[in-house]
């Protein structure tokens, strides 16, 4: 099938009042690691996980809902092919990501596929059995927030550098890792600074490093805003709560290690004098300290008794 240029939507313009309607289902291919997208007539709209489609529409599509979905993002010249029976198929991209979008006319209606162009060949059956599990919920996310994500497939080379740094800085029981253009990787250890030996980051490789790990719309509140947080999480290692912000000399974030263990009282060093406030009914009971003591720590293993 021949191929056309790509078009390209910039992440900050998913904000805006004249984004097209198939760009949330393409957030949503992002955010819950899907294969692609099908549209297929008398259908819900569908995520593809391991080839199978998960309803994420309540209702139905038609052909001509289909059509007027994909036609926001086809190229003028491609426009006429709408109204033919010949599959064809081109190029769009959405925050820095290439999708291949197929438009399949069928003796029941128009089926478009859409997925990652590096995604690689995904089966679809023609008449795709929609899962009756709980759907997924495509939605254009608004506003600031923070909330764990999955980051889009882009670069890799950048997020296992950050990786690399991050898991050291679990592995050492830093409580942050700080990172900050023209100067090297720092951790804060026992409540002190303490700079690792490395290579003095860069701003564009720290800029790299940082928005390989967030979703396109987080990467549009830093880019409009200059600072934004959000959280990431290392399998095997911990969650990190991160921030990043712009600043004279360039880009820097910061990531607070969240363990994913609570540790218990005993490991903590909590003395029975303390254990005993837990079980007050009365009163005020105060958890002061610098960053790094244990506060959130402490609270936390205090909610699960």
């Amino acid at each position: 099938m021949p191929e056309s240029g790509f078009r390209s939507r910039r992440p900050s313009s998913l904000l805006n009042s004249d984004v097209p309607r198939l760009d949330r289902f393409l957030q949503a291919i992002f955010d819950h690691k899907a294969q692609g997208l099908v549209l297929a007539p008398g259908k819900p709209a569908s995520l593809l996980f391991d080839g199978a489609p998960r309803a994420v529409t309540k209702d139905p599509l038609t052909s001509a809902q289909i059509i007027s979905l994909v036609r926001e993002i086809t190229p003028l010249s491609d426009h006429p092919r709408l109204d033919t029976s010949t599959p064809f198929s081109f190029g769009y991209e959405f925050a820095g990501q290439p999708f291949s979008v197929e438009v399949l006319p069928e003796p029941d209606g128009t089926r478009v596929l859409v997925r990652p162009a590096t995604a690689g060949a995904v089966s679809i059956p023609a008449a795709a059995v929609i899962s009756a599990a709980e759907p997924v919920v495509a939605k254009v996310p608004a506003g600031r927030r923070t909330a764990m994500f999955a980051a889009p497939p882009a670069g890799g080379a950048a997020r296992a550098e950050l990786e690399q740094l991050l898991r050291l800085t679990s592995d050492r029981g830093a409580s942050d890792l700080h990172l900050r253009t023209g100067e090297q990787p720092i951790v804060r250890l026992d409540g002190e600074l303490v700079r690792l030996e490395g290579a003095v980051l860069e701003e564009d490789h720290l800029h790299a490093m940082i928005t390989s790990i967030m979703r396109p719309v987080d990467l549009n509140i830093f880019s409009e805003t200059g600072d934004v947080d959000w959280a990431w999480e290392v399998p095997g290692v911990a969650r990190f709560r991160c921030n990043a912000a712009q600043e004279r000399r360039g880009p820097m974030a910061v990531f607070r290690v969240i363990p994913s263990r609570i540790r218990t009282a005993e490991e903590l060093g909590l003395s029975p004098e303390i254990q005993r406030l837990c079980f007050l009914t009365k009163g005020l009971v105060l958890v002061t300290g610098p960053t790094g003591s244990g506060k959130s720590t402490s609270t936390r293993r205090s909610s699960a008794w």
